[in-house]
């Protein structure tokens, strides 16, 4: 590739002092590869021309992408023929616009792949034999290159503001690991059964009472680096379902997490949730309570339970 002069390109920023405004200038004089004229008009032409990575443009439909503001959304999908439309349009069509989507497809009996196949120029699409959500999770993560990670459950979706107001609250509070929304329960019909409106972060509260939606979650990718790095892991392959609890008792102990007060994740209700199983998901919450020596919080769930119920979860549990 010929070497190619961009500082045309380049207008003074009026914030910045003449100094400030050279060094960009100058920073901006030689594209030599392919990468670097990604990366040089991306960060400085977006920068001098669109007020920052925050209002990249787009160009004949493909969008301009920054690592250093890319959202990574991962979404696992099995068995989700009647949901898979809904989901992918909605990340499509956030205000948001520096996204990668990356489905993790787990082969499936139904037409879920062939309706993903549809927007294999807008999502990263991996596929795998049928394993679980976990590890369709992890996967993801070591696909992802986005400085934030964001998980939509392929049954659920998002308001096309969900992920513009989480970035721009974690961005306005760099100790913040991890942010949640508010969520309307709804069933297939779209019609809403209930609101679930979350508490501020309070961990204690939170272990009791577990308020956070899985899919409404964004969180650093940085942080769940450090959790890999302590424990060797992100989400537990071992457990068939409830990972997501187990992934989030674990990540509250590296960092902060803050409610947006907004509704602004959509769950669907419907036959094949996994979370529909009371029975199996109350034992799988209490394994990962003792697996994280959380006796106390183990103990006042166990108390909670119906007395009907008591003899199955003790034969699981012991």
């Amino acid at each position: 590739m010929h070497d190619l002069d961009f500082r045309w390109l380049v207008k003074p920023d009026s914030n910045l002092d003449e100094n400030e405004n050279r060094y960009l200038w100058q920073k901006s004089i030689v594209i030599r590869s392919p990468e670097q004229a990604m990366r040089n008009i991306t960060k400085w032409v977006c920068r001098s021309w669109f007020g920052g990575a925050k209002h990249i443009p787009k160009i004949n439909g493909d969008l301009i992408m920054s690592n250093d503001e890319l959202v990574s959304v991962i979404v696992p999908a099995y068995k989700a023929e009647k949901f898979v439309k809904q989901c992918i349009d909605c990340l499509i069509n956030q205000t948001y616009p520096n996204l990668e989507i990356i489905v993790i497809y787990d082969e499936s009996p139904d037409g879920t792949l062939a309706i993903l196949m549809n927007y294999k120029d807008r999502i990263k699409l991996v596929t795998q034999r049928k394993t679980s959500p976990s590890i369709a999770r992890n996967l993801g993560i070591s696909r992802a290159q986005g400085k934030y990670i964001a998980f939509c459950d392929i049954d659920d979706y998002f308001d096309a503001r969900k992920i513009e107001s989480q970035i721009e609250i974690m961005n306005s509070n760099p100790s913040i690991g991890l942010t949640y929304t508010d969520t309307y329960v709804i069933d297939t019909n779209h019609n809403t059964q209930r609101k679930l409106k979350a508490k501020d972060w309070n961990r204690n509260w939170w272990l009791d009472n577990q308020f956070i939606v899985f899919s409404s979650i964004i969180a650093r990718k940085r942080v769940i680096d450090d959790l890999i790095a302590k424990d060797g892991y992100c989400f537990d392959s071992s457990l068939p379902a409830y990972d997501d609890f187990d992934f989030l008792i674990r990540l509250s102990t590296l960092t902060s997490f803050k409610r947006v007060p907004k509704f602004l994740t959509y769950y669907i209700i419907h036959e094949q949730n996994l979370s529909s199983n009371y029975p199996k998901m109350l034992i799988l919450r209490l394994k990962i309570l003792l697996n994280n020596r959380l006796y106390y919080y183990f103990l006042k769930s166990l108390l909670k339970i119906p007395i009907q119920l008591m003899t199955v979860v003790a034969k699981k549990i012991y």
